[in-house]
């Protein structure tokens, strides 16, 4: 390869020398018969057509360049060797490096003329030599491998830039080196990230070269395709069979790397945790070169699985490169907590809190006793102190409730004796001022005037813990009217803590008509007694079409003469009682 410098355009022929012109314009220099007589010889073997007759095909070539060599094919020999100029030198540009890249060497194949330059298929072909020195460059297939840049050569500085057989830039086409020194000339070793920090070439190209960087297939090398074997991932990251990190692609250990951060910690799940898989919180490539591995761009955070687990449809789990946290994963924030997520380089253990409250905060009830809901997962030791019980099913995108607490509501709210009603509430308020407590006890224990109301009479019941609308929603507590609340065609309703419109209050009386009452829309946290005097609810007596008769007794056989109730559960039962029945009547009697 002959080069110096680019051509825009090509030159006169009266520019040329006698070697460097067309045979026609080389005939027409010629002034003297005897020179003449030369060329005619030299440049009539020029003229001739290239047959199958590779001897022919050599010496026509070599007449002008390189040395007809008989051991040799006749594109090597044509190459400089000697240029058009008889020099033999390195240092000639005519010559250079050609020798170094047509020949084999433990390193490469021998390099073809058609990569760096038109090889012509006649003497007089164009560009061949109608144009004045240096030769046209023309790279070729190999030169122009891979995805970067075209390639490029600078006849000042007689380098080549961007080719894919010398990475960005080449040696010194004229001071050419053995190739024993120029291995790690063309790329770093290792290469530069996405390549990982490896350098034992072997492990992936073993089919090129030994671990001891010795080339067993030197025509595999520089040949326009990266030879590369399915490495295991910890040959790249991680180590052995285990490909997490430490180390990462840059060779860190530390967990201040953002390489390394809490790998371990995620893949063991450390002494609270189920052991995470890789593919939840990012791709797992099926090859080396699958799609988003290698490209340059890092790891693609995509959260999957256990992240995801939320009801929430508005949060979404979500990587922040630049602070290196998480937000909106369920497995750091259950409750969507998004400052729960630890910055993913901080080394350290998370204790129980570092994800939720201890307790969680509302819905979740005021207990810390995590065992009582949670004993499939939550246990506690003969000192009192809780401790993962089975960390399989701890952060797995479940909320593992126990059967224990079925039917227990008091393990939640309330005591055993009043079925689970508070006061205590779900938060552990115990005062009636607290609008979880308010009057529960006051409508669930008989009083003397009224009997006691069963709880599905204000809100839904829960089956199980689980239920719908039981711990899925936030306080208060959903408010749901059914049995006497809503008695001759009552429609109840409660709001800002205040109940109104009730048969059992006097918000809604008998026939429509109204009560009288004075507190017919009770205070549901006041519980002194103002709110259920005899005229709280209805009149004494009520109003017209009721008769202006104040003895209660005299029509309602369950109060008697004093006011009292002898039958407290037929009060505000639903019904206006008149007559007790023969045994109620007995039993008055009595």
């Amino acid at each position: 390869m002959s080069a110096e410098r680019p051509h825009s355009a090509r030159a006169s022929s009266k520019a040329l020398t006698p070697r460097g012109r067309s045979c026609r314009s080389a005939l027409a220099w010629a002034f003297r018969p005897a020179a003449a007589a030369v060329l005619l010889v030299t440049f009539s073997s020029c003229l001739q057509r290239r047959d199958d007759d590779t001897s022919a095909r050599q010496n026509q070539c070599t007449q002008c360049h390189g040395s007809a060599d008989p051991d040799t094919d006749a594109l090597t020999a044509s190459a400089p060797g000697a240029d058009l100029k008889g020099n033999t030198g390195v240092r000639y540009p005519g010559v250079g490096s050609h020798a170094l890249h047509l020949i084999a060497t433990e390193t490469h194949a021998a390099v073809s003329c058609e990569q760096c330059h038109v090889v012509p298929e006649e003497n007089d072909a164009p560009d061949h030599y109608d144009t004045p020195p240096p030769a046209e460059l023309v790279f070729g297939k190999l030169a122009q491998a891979g995805d970067g840049p075209a390639p490029r050569y600078d006849f000042q500085s007689q380098r080549c830039s961007n080719t894919y057989c010398h990475g960005r830039a080449s040696g010194v086409w004229t001071l050419p080196k053995p190739a024993e020194e120029t291995c790690g000339s063309c790329h770093d070793l290792p290469p530069p990230s996405p390549h990982p920090r490896a350098d034992d070439c072997s492990t992936c190209h073993g089919e090129v070269i030994d671990e001891k960087r010795r080339f067993i297939n030197p025509a595999l090398h520089v040949d326009g395709t990266i030879q590369q074997e399915e490495p295991k991932c910890g040959a790249c990251h991680g180590h052995d069979d285990d490909p997490a990190p430490p180390p990462d692609l840059s060779g860190q250990l530390d967990p201040s790397a953002s390489g390394v951060g809490a790998h371990t910690a995620h893949l063991t799940g450390g002494a609270n945790s189920r052991a995470l898989a890789c593919e939840e919180c990012h791709p797992v490539p099926n090859e080396v070169r699958a799609d988003g591995h290698l490209d340059g761009n890092g790891v693609q955070v995509r959260f999957a699985g256990g992240a995801q687990a939320t009801a929430d449809a508005l949060t979404r789990a979500t990587w922040h490169r630049q602070s290196a946290t998480c937000s909106g994963t369920w497995c750091h924030g259950p409750n969507n907590d998004d400052s729960a997520s630890p910055a993913w380089t901080r080394a350290g253990t998370l204790a129980c809190d570092g994800c939720h409250g201890m307790p969680p905060a509302a819905p979740h009830p005021v207990v810390e006793n995590c065992s009582l809901c949670h004993s499939p997962v939550v246990a506690t030791d003969d000192e009192g102190q809780l401790r993962i019980a089975e960390r399989s099913l701890h952060v797995d995108g479940v909320v593992q409730v126990n059967d224990k607490t079925e039917g227990d509501c008091a393990s939640c709210h309330g005591t055993s004796e009043m079925q689970g009603a508070p006061p205590r509430d779900t938060l552990g308020n115990e005062r009636t001022t607290a609008r979880g407590v308010g009057a529960h006890e006051a409508h669930l224990v008989t009083s003397g005037r009224a009997r006691s109301l069963q709880c599905e009479e204000c809100h839904a019941v829960p089956t199980s813990t689980t239920s719908p609308g039981h711990i899925d929603t936030l306080l208060p507590a959903e408010v749901t009217f059914a049995g006497v609340a809503r008695a001759f065609r009552a429609a109840p309703r409660y709001d800002s803590g205040k109940c109104s419109g009730t048969f059992c209050h006097g918000g809604s009386f008998v026939g429509g008509r109204p009560s009288g009452g004075t507190h017919t829309s009770p205070d549901w946290t006041i519980v002194d007694g103002s709110q259920v005097t005899c005229d709280s609810c209805h009149g004494m007596p009520p109003p017209a079409p009721h008769p202006d008769d104040a003895s209660c007794g005299d029509c309602h056989k369950n109060i008697d003469g004093s006011d009292e109730f002898t039958h407290p559960e037929r009060h505000v039962d639903g019904e206006v009682t008149f007559f007790l029945s023969r045994e109620d009547a007995a039993n008055a009697a009595q």
